[in-house]
């Protein structure tokens, strides 16, 4: 995803010891970038945006045993019912 440059600019950031501290936690968590996937499954109403689930496996996408948080979902109305969701790994 490239270099990214990210600049704090913050009077609570009083040592050079705590600036380091800050930049490695963000590295850490923000260093590998975190799936995420879209997925068509059958119609589930009851599903909302911040749910947690698990996908035992999914072969498309070689995902065995993940959880994740549905951040968006769509329902469309055709000949049937579909329904989107785009999910973001639990990390």
């Amino acid at each position: 995803y490239g270099l990214k440059e990210l600049t704090i600019d913050s009077p609570y950031i009083t040592s050079l010891e705590h600036a380091n501290k800050i930049a490695k936690f963000i590295i850490d968590k923000m260093g590998d970038p975190v799936p995420i996937i879209n997925v068509s499954v059958m119609a589930i109403p009851t599903i909302q945006l911040g749910d947690r689930i698990k996908i035992g496996t999914l072969d498309a996408f070689d995902i065995i045993d993940g959880e994740y948080w549905v951040t968006s979902q769509e329902f469309s109305y055709g000949e049937s019912i579909s329904h989107s969701l785009i999910l973001r790994k639990v990390v």
